[in-house]
């Protein structure tokens, strides 16, 4: 699988988008089993209908540089995460806007 998606085969990385979040909310007190699966807003997943099996994607079907707004109505704890995507994760820029 690691040839055909154009990478050196090496060890997959212990930690993930969940393991990031769950570390981040750590300090908040917030326990692993009340972290979220992720909103993966820019990562591609392939969905086999009949079992329900998912596989990671190369398709991206946005260009780089595009973003997102998502607005919050009331005070809220936010974990973002820059997926490692097997070290090609890309940096974010996150502005939050005051009333």
């Amino acid at each position: 699988m690691w040839k055909r998606l154009g990478r050196k085969q090496v060890v997959a990385p212990k930690h993930g988008c969940w393991e990031n979040l769950a570390k981040a909310l750590k300090p908040y007190g917030v326990p692993k089993e009340d972290v979220p699966s992720p909103l993966n807003v820019f990562q591609t997943m392939v969905i086999n209908a009949k079992t329900g099996s998912m596989r990671y994607s190369m398709t991206r079907p946005r260009p780089e540089g595009d973003m997102v707004d998502f607005r919050s109505e009331m005070d809220c704890l936010v974990a973002i995460s820059a997926c490692p995507e097997g070290g090609r994760g890309r940096d974010l820029r996150i502005v939050i806007y005051k009333p």
